[in-house]
């Protein structure tokens, strides 16, 4: 199922600036008073977020990038240009993990920006080990894979948006994560 582009930039704003990872946008916006003023908003690619369940256990990375401090979280990165949510998912996973799952299940689509950074998360469970393989960092990428049990990776998500913090901040279990309903427009 192709997710549908979600963006808080208003359709009639005009793109000012685009860079590498952000693009910048301006609208005239009226006020409450009736006068009128310029608005702008930064956005950059939607990422996905996986939490994959491996006999019962939970998969993590320990990534490094140039130019940022080291962080702990479940795979996940930038969705490419026109690329569905979905295979974006798969292809980060088995970059970062060198696995491949029989099940993604969208779970919830997170806004990770603030009111002035479009940026949204599609977060997934994966379940059904399929293969196993060598990871395919990106070249600015280190990373390190690690199954752990849930209790450390809900510690390890307090205040992390690495560790999708806003699901396993609301789940008890490994089970209460499976039982999540698929996510709904």
């Amino acid at each position: 199922m192709k997710q549908r582009a979600i963006s808080k930039v208003p359709k009639h704003a005009r793109k000012v600036f685009e860079g590498v990872i952000f693009d910048l946008y301006q609208w005239d916006q009226e006020l409450y008073d009736g006068t009128h003023a310029t608005f702008e908003m930064a956005s950059r690619a939607n990422a996905v977020g996986i939490i994959p369940i491996v006999d019962n256990k939970l998969v993590i990375i320990h990534e490094e990038q140039p130019g940022r401090p080291a962080n702990t979280g479940f795979p996940g990165g930038h969705i490419e240009g026109g690329e569905d949510p979905l295979v974006a998912a798969k292809r980060e996973l088995l970059e970062e993990t060198g696995m491949e799952f029989e099940n993604l299940k969208l779970v919830m689509i997170e806004d990770i920006g603030s009111h002035k950074v479009d940026w949204w998360c599609y977060r997934y469970i994966a379940t059904g080990l399929k293969k196993r393989g060598p990871l395919k960092p990106d070249p600015g990428e280190k990373i390190e894979v690690e199954v752990v049990d849930f209790n450390t990776a809900k510690k390890l998500s307090k205040n992390n948006i690495y560790m999708a913090n806003r699901i396993m901040q609301n789940v008890a279990s490994i089970q209460d994560l499976l039982d999540m309903p698929a996510y709904k427009d």
